[in-house]
């Protein structure tokens, strides 16, 4: 179809092809041709507004700004790691997408909420102690008081025991709390070990120097007030216990094993066992012992043996009362285990009952040296008022004796006063008026003769014999008296008339009287003849104890 000039079209027309306007000019118009859904020309307003170019600025910045300035603005919005960009229509979406997000380049991020547990991070990572409450997530798993340790391998096991090497190399073991007072061993042996050893070597600088093999501290803080009740503070705690039932062994329990080890090659070595210092209380005890009562064979609270021989010791027991035994024992059985005291000063033997006991091997002691210590009974025996005095024997102010009979007996007590006919008088019965008129001396306290000096001149020669003897006599008694003879020096001899002899009669044997008893000193001529006189003196030594 051609229309020339202008053609009024008064129905709807509809075109099946492509329309072409030609010869068309430009310009300026408030409306324009708008074509709708179902291809119908229409006409609109034009749109108002004065855009003529479009601009997006971004974190870049502007000087590298999205800039489209004519015709279509077209441009595009991409994604990169970590932020996918999506459009429905006109809406367009940017999100995340967590499999590509670098989390440590994030805001906020702290380094310490996200530690990497498979590298050393021993340096920056610290776990608040509240935080640990259970180690069951970990994989630890075992039961109530057992140990933790490595399996080597970074993984953490539950152990019943522990075995710790030591600088030293030693493996030990240690015995655990099993709860409910119980006690188990950390190691199920029936041989030797060592729950714990350490041997640290080290090379001393010159100088003063002081080195400590292991050192414990315990101390109450300086606010650590303490208003009642009892506080007990140790510092440390060593025990050795048993058990089991040792029925046919031999059990050696020590609590505590100390050893000290010099060396004398050069300089000056010292050392001391146990230095045990207690200041500042109270009551300063440096040492408390408390060991089961027993006998020496069962045990001592002290014991002390020697470097030489380890069954000689020095003992000392503590029983009931405050009772305290000190022992000494020489197992060879040489009785060599002297107990020597060494005082620089005074010794004081204070008893409150005043009872200082000598024994010897549990019986009574005697002193038999001249340094040896006196006991009551000694002193009593052999020294107390012992005085030595003399006695006359010659009661007749004439003569000491004359004698008319030959083989009879006379005593001194009284001139012719005779007493038998008897080879001796020792065991002779006589009557108590004869031992009284013969009797020369009777004892007013203990006593003791021990001899008797006579100076003498016969009138007459003759065979001539002396005994001295004990009479017993009786207080208000007619009963007879036995005498007694004294063991004496013997003087019977023959003496010739008119000359003087003096003789000393030691006497060593039935010498002791007691109160009441008296002396006769008898003698008698044995050859024929005329009656002697015997004119002299005769003196007795006695010892009144």
């Amino acid at each position: 179809m051609k229309f020339i000039g202008q053609f009024i079209q008064d129905f709807i027309a509809r075109f099946r092809n492509d329309v072409y306007l030609e010869d068309l000019t430009e310009s300026a118009q408030d409306h324009v041709v708008g074509i709708d859904a179902d291809g119908k020309l229409y006409k609109q307003d034009v749109s108002t507004g004065d855009i003529t170019g479009v601009t997006i600025t971004t974190d870049s910045g502007g000087g590298s700004k999205a800039e489209d300035t004519s015709g279509s603005a077209d441009f595009s919005i991409l994604g990169s790691s970590g932020v996918n960009v999506t459009n429905s229509g006109t809406t367009i979406t940017a999100v995340s997408v967590p499999g590509e997000i670098d989390h440590d380049s994030l805001l906020n991020f702290v380094a310490a909420e996200h530690y990497r547990w498979d590298t050393d991070i021993s340096s920056t990572a610290t776990i608040h102690t509240n935080n640990i409450t259970d180690l069951h997530g970990a994989g630890v798993s075992g039961s109530a008081n057992q140990l933790l340790t490595d399996d080597g391998s970074g993984g953490v096991t539950s152990e019943s025991e522990a075995q710790i090497v030591t600088e030293g190399g030693s493996i030990s073991q240690f015995l655990k709390n099993a709860g409910s007072n119980s006690v188990l061993t950390g190691t199920n042996t029936s041989g030797d070990f060592t729950a714990y050893k350490d041997l640290i070597f080290y090379d001393p600088s010159n100088g003063s120097t002081d080195t400590i093999g292991m050192e414990v501290s315990l101390g109450k803080a300086l606010d650590g007030d303490f208003g009642n009740g009892t506080l007990t503070q140790k510092g440390g705690k060593f025990t050795s216990f048993d058990f089991g039932n040792n029925t046919g062994a031999t059990v050696n329990l020590m609590g505590l094993d100390v050893g000290v080890t010099g060396n004398t090659l050069g300089g000056t070595s010292s050392g001391v066992g146990i230095d045990i210092s207690v200041v500042n209380n109270n009551v300063n005890d440096g040492i408390a012992i408390t060991t089961t009562n027993g006998s020496a064979s069962t045990g001592h609270d002290i014991k002390i043996t020697s470097s030489l021989d380890t069954a000689d010791f020095f003992g000392i027991r503590t029983f009931g009362s405050g009772e305290t035994e000190i022992t000494t024992v020489d197992s060879d059985g040489a009785n060599a285990a002297h107990l020597k005291l060494d005082i620089d000063g005074d010794i004081t033997l204070d008893s409150v009952t005043g009872n200082i006991v000598g024994q010897t091997n549990g019986s009574d002691y005697t002193p038999t040296a001249d340094a040896h210590l006196a006991t009551k009974k000694y002193v009593d025996d052999n020294t107390s008022v012992s005085i030595r005095s003399f006695i006359d024997l010659r009661k007749d102010d004439l003569y000491i004796q004359f004698m008319s009979q030959q083989n009879r007996w006379y005593g001194t007590g009284r001139a012719g006063s005779s007493i038998a006919v008897a080879s001796t008088l020792n065991g002779v019965s006589v009557s108590n008026t004869i031992a009284i008129s013969n009797g020369a001396f009777t004892a007013t306290r203990n006593c003791t003769l021990h001899s008797v000096q006579i100076t003498f001149a016969p009138t007459q020669t003759h065979d001539y014999e002396f005994e001295i003897l004990k009479v017993p006599y009786v207080d208000d008694s007619t009963a007879v008296v036995t005498l007694a003879k004294m063991t004496h020096t013997n003087h019977n001899a023959n003496y010739t008339a008119n000359r003087t002899y003096t003789k000393h009669f030691d006497i060593t044997g039935g010498n002791t009287l007691t109160v009441g008893q008296g002396i006769i000193f008898a003698l008698r001529r044995t050859s024929a003849g005329s009656t002697p006189f015997i004119n002299g003196l005769l003196i007795g030594e006695i010892q009144i104890t």
